[in-house]
């Protein structure tokens, strides 16, 4: 599975050079358009920032309930580069084999960053897994899921690993700030033709989910994601 899914996004990111966002320790800072070539030989500081041919993967939204339309865009960020990457996935996923890639992989200590085009400081980090992570499969917009007036983001991680076992997050942008609403276990297979069998938007706030339950079988049910909201739980 890890092997035949295509990760949609991160190879090149255009960006002004003059935008910096301070997430902890990490200064996000001239991520931008370049037409870097692969190196041959696998040498860690010279993997490049950007692929030539791929777009960065985006989404838009009414993330804050305003009525603005903002643009979500993602960072593939190596840890120990100090700076933005192309994903190994990319680079050498057809060329190494499957172990090797995920040793590279972990060598550069990525971390993600979905972040706003419009406000670099609004900016999602998803989890670092220890760098055993090659970028996002997806990340989506179903609209207003929980009745607060902004859009929610939906996004499946790409682990460097060799599980198919993963989760689907969704999260929601509340006093100032990105929380995760809610997530729920899944598989990846579940995802190869979509998420339409996954999570389907029902009436009144609600979505009905499909999941790996702790018996490790598919079931579903509904989730009322207007009580998620107005609850202590959201972090």
């Amino acid at each position: 599975m890890k092997k035949i899914i295509i990760l949609l996004f991160i190879a090149t990111i255009s960006c002004n050079k003059n935008q910096t966002a301070n997430n902890g320790n990490v200064i996000i800072d001239s991520i931008c358009l370049a037409d870097n070539k692969v190196p041959l030989n696998w040498d860690i500081q010279e993997v490049p920032q950007s692929l030539s041919g791929y777009t960065p993967e985006m989404v838009t939204g009414n993330w804050k309930g305003d009525g603005k339309t903002d643009t979500l865009y993602v960072c593939y960020y190596s840890r120990v580069l100090n700076r933005a990457i192309a994903s190994p996935l990319f680079l050498y996923g057809d060329k190494i084999s499957y172990d090797e890639l995920v040793e590279r992989t972990m060598k550069l200590d990525p971390v993600i960053y979905i972040i706003n085009k419009n406000n670099v400081t609004d900016t999602v980090t998803t989890i670092d897994a220890g760098g055993q992570l090659f970028g996002l499969y997806f990340m989506d917009n179903k609209g207003d899921l929980d009745g607060d007036g902004g859009d929610e983001l939906l996004y499946l991680v790409n682990y460097a690993d060799w599980s198919s076992t993963n989760t689907y997050y969704i999260f929601s942008y509340k006093e100032n700030k990105w929380n995760n609403l809610f997530d729920f276990p899944v598989w990846e297979w579940q995802f190869e033709n979509g998420d339409e069998n996954v999570i389907k938007k029902m009436p009144d706030h609600k979505i009905e989910i499909t999941f790996r339950n702790e018996e490790a079988m598919e079931e579903t049910k509904i989730v009322d994601l207007s009580k998620i909201r107005n609850s202590s739980i959201i972090n």
